[in-house]
């Protein structure tokens, strides 16, 4: 009787990476705030003197804002842009498997053998025909 035995243990270990990134277009804006009409000429004329040389704008990055005073229109006129935003998401995470595997395989080798029935068969014929024989003193 024989005995095979195999077995087998391993350690797997993976790295998930999952990046994901989300970027939004730039956004231009602009804004008009009008001024009421007073329907007096020498107070639209104040405001419009008054506001005439206002402006003013910022910019920091791709951001910027500008405020400035429509004479034509008699209003404020607001323009922003905001520059393209970028968003990162890195997820990382590791996996381990752990395989065990075991294999046992047993075999009994049993060597059989078998004579041929026409062998017997021969066999017996012989045996009777020779004691038929010996009986019959012919041999």
């Amino acid at each position: 009787m024989e005995v095979f035995k195999t077995q087998h243990e391993s350690l797997v270990k993976t790295k998930d990476l999952k990046h994901l990134k989300i970027v939004n277009q730039p956004i231009d804006d602009s804004v008009f705030l009008s001024l009421p009409h007073t329907n007096n000429k020498e107070v639209d004329s104040l405001i419009n003197k008054l506001f005439t040389d206002f402006k003013t704008s910022k910019t920091s990055g791709s951001n910027s804002y500008g405020i400035s005073y429509n004479k034509q229109h008699k209003g404020f006129e607001i323009k922003t842009k905001i520059g393209a935003t970028q968003k990162e998401l890195k997820k990382e995470r590791d996996t381990i498997i752990q395989v065990k595997e075991k294999i046992i395989l047993k075999s009994k080798d049993v060597i059989k053998h078998r004579i041929p029935f026409k062998f017997w068969l021969f066999w017996l014929l012989s045996i009777i025909v020779i004691y038929k024989l010996t009986r019959l003193n012919i041999i």
